[in-house]
């Protein structure tokens, strides 16, 4: 849900937006441990939005407690990562079977053979989320983002009382610069380097959400969500390039990937210049696209 924010100080708005981040993780559990893919999605990206929080905010809550934090929630997001790539693997392998006129027998031994292993990964999953170590996680989250040494606003590195507005433009406007000066080297980027880009997309979504209700008005509106399109279409098609990297790799090391996601694999390389001219693409629409947090 979006978060409200208005003309608060910036240790304020930073609680905010853990307390709104918080909600999405917890509020999936149930989901999750019934095996519900889309509760999964939802906790994973309730992860990355509070990390991406913490970092955003790092100057105003820095210290010992959170490194520790980052720490821990990158290793829940980590945890949660195996079952969430079988979903999405296993609905592309299934969509390419269906897209390439694959027998009936072919389409349902696929999907046997993905049910079976889903049910174990969700299984370990269920663990995972109810294991003492993430409940741990997000009771020192909670108690941290209400009580930690920094809400006593004596913050080493930053004005805790800062308006948020000022805060939120200077974070959007390095990560929008960072964003535009990787993505003009598009062509020139390892695998890795895309990877990286692609999670600086991510965080900038996250953060022009966030703060969203902090520039109103029917322009700021406009470039904004002019903005999270380019952004995320920029960000579809780089996380589809790693797939077709991180993909290959399983079938050169001889894992578990039956011959149907191989065909699939082969087929996602043909399209790969194609879906690097549609990251050219998107990245050259969100360039072109005013700040909003300026006027």
């Amino acid at each position: 849900s979006p978060v409200e924010l208005d003309k608060q100080a910036s240790s304020d708005a930073f609680r905010a937006i853990a307390r709104n981040c918080l909600h999405q993780i917890i509020a999936n559990e149930p989901g999750v441990c019934a095996g519900d893919a889309e509760a999964l999605h939802q906790m994973r990206i309730g992860l990355r939005r509070l990390r991406t929080a913490i970092a955003s905010f790092a100057a105003i809550s820095a210290g010992p407690e959170q490194d520790k934090i980052k720490a821990e929630l990158k290793w829940a997001t980590k945890a949660l990562g195996p079952a969430r790539d079988l979903d999405v693997l296993a609905t592309d392998v299934l969509k390419h079977l269906r897209e390439t006129d694959a027998d009936e027998r072919e389409f349902t031994g696929a999907s046997c053979d993905f049910a079976l292993r889903r049910a174990e990964a969700y299984a370990g999953t269920k663990d995972i989320v109810r294991s003492d170590r993430f409940r741990r996680v997000l009771l020192d989250v909670v108690e941290w983002v209400e009580t930690g040494p920094w809400t006593g606003g004596a913050a080493a590195y930053a004005d805790p009382q800062r308006p948020v507005a000022e805060h939120a433009a200077e974070v959007l406007a390095k990560l929008r610069k960072s964003v535009r000066k990787k993505g003009m080297r598009l062509p020139e980027l390892s695998a890795r380097a895309r990877h990286k880009l692609r999670i600086k997309v991510k965080n900038l979504r996250y953060n022009i959400e966030f703060f969203a209700g902090l520039f109103p008005g029917h322009k700021n509106a406009k470039r904004r969500e002019a903005a999270l399109s380019s952004l995320k279409s920029l960000q579809d098609t780089l996380g589809s390039l790693n797939d077709i990297v991180t993909r290959r790799a399983l079938v050169s090391d001889g894992e578990s990937l039956d011959a149907h996601a191989a065909a699939m694999v082969e087929a996602e390389e043909a399209k790969a210049d194609k879906l690097l001219d549609q990251a050219r693409a998107a990245n050259a629409d969100f360039s072109r696209v005013k700040a909003f947090w300026k006027s």
